[in-house]
């Protein structure tokens, strides 16, 4: 896939970062049904697909017998709980402010790990360890598998990794986190920021956790 620009098999990725990236207005509207499609395989990381995990840390990355696995560290709950702990004081660090969710991903066959350069042309590299997860995007060729995840290195070098799936099987561990920093007294208020990001609203901004608190919590 070397000299292939990013734009031609990942458009919906490309068009956060390289000006002039255009999509085939057919393909777009095509896409949530080709998820849909891809149900089987993507489970419930199917649910993640949505920009959800945009700036999220990945903690930790391991490839071992044919499985991709990635520690994230959930940035939307991190920017919640920052906010509570803000709002009431909390002597909490934000370094302890960490939710993980874990991410096996099944392969046909190894990564493949490429480059990006400025014009979107993919280069393959040799394995690189990452450290944030930006965006995801089924790739655009023909009966495809395929998945590519855009990530960078110490939030600078942008990175494809490619991984050809056979299935993914996703462990969400947010809920213990929360309960083993905050316990059960903040309960009903982080229930409703579940409800509120499971139907969609935008969440990963301080001042909108912000609002969220003072009209759930407002003593």
């Amino acid at each position: 896939m070397n000299d292939i620009k990013i734009q031609a098999i990942a458009p919906l990725i490309a068009r956060t970062f390289i000006e002039d990236t255009s999509i085939d207005s057919a393909y777009f509207k095509s896409y949530r049904q080709i998820l849909k499609d891809k149900r089987p395989i993507l489970g419930d990381f199917l649910s993640l697909m949505n920009g959800r995990l945009h700036d999220s840390w990945i903690i930790k990355q391991n490839f071992l017998e044919n499985t991709f696995s990635l520690t994230i560290s959930d940035f939307v709950t991190h920017i919640f709980a920052e906010a509570l702990v803000n709002k009431t004081g909390l002597k909490i660090a934000d370094t302890s402010l960490v939710f993980p969710i874990y991410i096996d991903f099944q392969l046909m066959n190894p990564p493949q790990y490429y480059d990006i350069q400025e014009d979107g042309t993919l280069t393959e590299v040799a394995p690189v360890l990452f450290t944030e997860y930006l965006d995801e995007q089924l790739l655009k060729v023909k009966n495809s598998r395929k998945i590519g995840i855009l990530a960078t290195t110490n939030g600078s070098d942008k990175y494809l990794l490619v991984l050809e799936l056979e299935t993914v099987n996703v462990t969400f561990n947010l809920d213990a986190a929360w309960h083993q920093l905050f316990g059960n007294e903040y309960d009903a208020v982080y229930n409703k920021f579940k409800n509120l990001l499971s139907r969609g609203k935008y969440l990963a901004d301080q001042s909108i956790c912000d609002e969220l608190l003072c009209y759930y919590l407002p003593n």
